[in-house]
Formats: structure tokens, sequence, C-alpha cells
């Protein structure tokens, strides 16, 4: 990995994030242009994060893939502005778009687990101007068309 850009503390664009490189000793996110760091998932979130990614994958039409792990910038300000780049534990991408830009082609759904019991989901999209919004936490089973058709059963990852 490369040093980071002086003085500490500036913001970085998403093109300064992405020169940075690889870190196999810490994991970061871009968060309106200020480097944070996010804590090492357990080993508890982990194994639901596989399990989730195994009924997601079963269910999967062709032409979308599911990747875990890796960067995303949010396209939430231009090019050459601090941007915001997260690093979700599963995206579903269009297998196009990641022949294009190797999977940085913006958010436009997401999920958010938490494990606490009842495992609940909150299924979250892009919605133009409003940015992201939901319609409320899950429990149990998630029925979805989005991104592709889906049933996932929220006890299994436990």
């Amino acid at each position: 990995m490369t040093a980071l850009p002086e003085p500490p503390g500036q913001l970085l664009t998403i093109a300064e994030y992405a020169a940075l490189g690889e870190d196999d000793r810490y994991r970061w996110e871009l968060q309106e242009g200020n480097l944070v760091m996010s804590p090492s998932p357990t080993p508890r979130h982990m194994i639901a994060s596989g399990e989730l990614r195994d009924q997601i994958k079963q269910q999967l039409p062709p032409h979308l893939r599911v990747i875990q792990d890796v960067d995303i910038d949010l396209q939430l300000a231009p090019p050459d502005q601090p941007g915001v780049s997260r690093r979700p534990d599963l995206i579903v991408v269009d297998q196009r778009a990641l022949d294009r830009v190797d999977a940085d082609a913006g958010i436009p759904h997401y999920w958010i687990v938490d494990l606490e019991p009842p495992v609940t989901l909150l299924a979250c999209h892009l919605a133009g101007e409003f940015g992201y919004q939901d319609a409320g936490a899950v429990t149990g089973e998630l029925i979805t068309d989005e991104p592709a058709e889906l049933k996932i059963s929220l006890d299994q990852l436990s």
C-alpha cells in the first residue's frame, strides 16, 4: 500500500482513494472524503455473510454475480470532489457492469443485516434526489425481486 496523502486529514477523491492500493492490514472506507477504518468482522458475522452469499448465489440468474468484500464508489460526488466508497460484505452486480468497470458502478440496492436475535434485514434502495430509502426491517424471511427474485431465510444466518 502506498503512503497516505499529506497532510493527514486531507479529503480524498475516489481516484485518490483507489490509488492507495490494497491493504491487507486494515479495512478502510471513504466517508465524504475522509479515510475511516472499519472494525474487522467477527467470526459470527463472516459465517452469516457466507451463508447469505450461498443463498443468494443459488438463486441468481446467470447475468448477475455476487461478490464479497470489495470497494464500491457510491457515485454521490463528482470524480474530482471528496467521495464516498464503501466496502460491503456482499454486492450483487450485473456481469456487464463487472466487465465494464470492475464492479465500481454504484449501489442501487443494499442490505443491512443485524445478527442480534431476531436476525433482521433492512433492504435499502437509491431513490434519486431522496438518497437511500427502505421499507423497514424484515425478520424470518425476505422475498424480493430486486436485484433478482430471491427468497432468503434470515434464521439460517444466525
